[in-house]
């Protein structure tokens, strides 16, 4: 396994099915884009131990579930057109409302809708 590697760039790719834990042990990455695919299941928990991750763009997928807890340093989140639900991780309310768009049931700050 790669053990330094600061982008990882596999957008726009149609990869489907989970992605792979180990692939969020690479703790040199800085950028992530894994948008545009058709990634199902969870956002693995791991992407919350990625100390120096910068840029999380997983936009346009099927992952359902809860949106991980935020890595301090990041800095650029898109999680939109997903099926993701759940409240939003209170780190996470400073982004804009464009980066949780268009999911199953995501609620809370930045969003409108209330979490029940």
């Amino acid at each position: 396994m790669l053990k330094e590697l600061n982008s990882l760039d596999l957008s726009l790719n149609s990869l489907s099915g989970s992605v792979p834990e180990k692939l969020f042990g690479i703790k040199t990455l800085q950028r992530i884009d894994l948008s545009g695919n058709r990634f199902s299941k969870e956002i693995p928990s791991s992407v919350s131990s990625l100390s120096s991750l910068v840029v999380f763009n997983v936009s346009n997928n099927k992952f359902s579930g809860s949106i991980p807890k935020k890595p301090k340093s990041l800095k650029n989140l898109n999680v939109g057109y997903n099926q993701l639900c759940d409240p939003i991780p209170s780190g996470l309310n400073r982004f804009s409302s464009k980066s949780f768009e268009h999911n199953k049931c995501l609620c809370g700050p930045p969003l409108a809708n209330v979490c029940k």
